[in-house]
């Protein structure tokens, strides 16, 4: 117990998000202080937080190693918004992180709508592959992020 780090990993997205998949982990049976095993789940959170949705899972990393985690969930479509021309759109997102953590490594996967393409991409989104319009974006969390993303319909 004294030699791993816990702790309840929690993802907070828009109110109506829908959890498409993410990857728990078991923790095994001489870990827990009952010694049951913990089996690998993910729970879909009611924080009473106006306007989101969480989902959280519980991890034990052992000393000396590192833990990957992802969520893969479909926003709402009320999360994007049209700017003033009538045929753009803008996304944005804000990732706070957690106040006395170290800088964590965090990849973000963005995958546009059908038909559309990103205008200005802003600084560190990388397109995955030319002629998709799949996107990543990397950094390591010393400080919250905030990105916004403007995108239209292909000409």
């Amino acid at each position: 117990m004294n030699d791993c780090y816990w702790t309840y990993l929690r993802v907070y997205s828009p109110a109506e998000s829908q959890l498409i998949s993410s990857t728990p982990h078991e923790i095994p049976q001489p870990w827990p202080l009952r010694e049951q095993i913990i089996p690998a789940h993910t729970d879909v959170l009611d924080e009473k937080i106006f306007g989101t949705q969480a989902f959280g899972t519980l991890l034990v990393v052992p000393k000396g190693q590192t833990l990957q985690t992802s969520y893969t969930y479909q926003l709402p479509a009320t999360i994007v918004s049209s700017e003033p021309d009538g045929k753009s759109f803008k996304y944005s997102l804000k990732i706070q992180k957690q106040p006395g953590t170290l800088a964590i490594p965090l990849t973000l996967h963005l995958v546009l709508p059908p038909g559309m393409v990103i205008k200005n991409p802003p600084p560190g989104l990388q397109q995955v592959q030319q002629g998709r319009e799949e996107w990543i974006f990397q950094t390591n969390l010393n400080e919250d992020v905030v990105i916004e993303i403007g995108f239209q319909p292909t000409e």
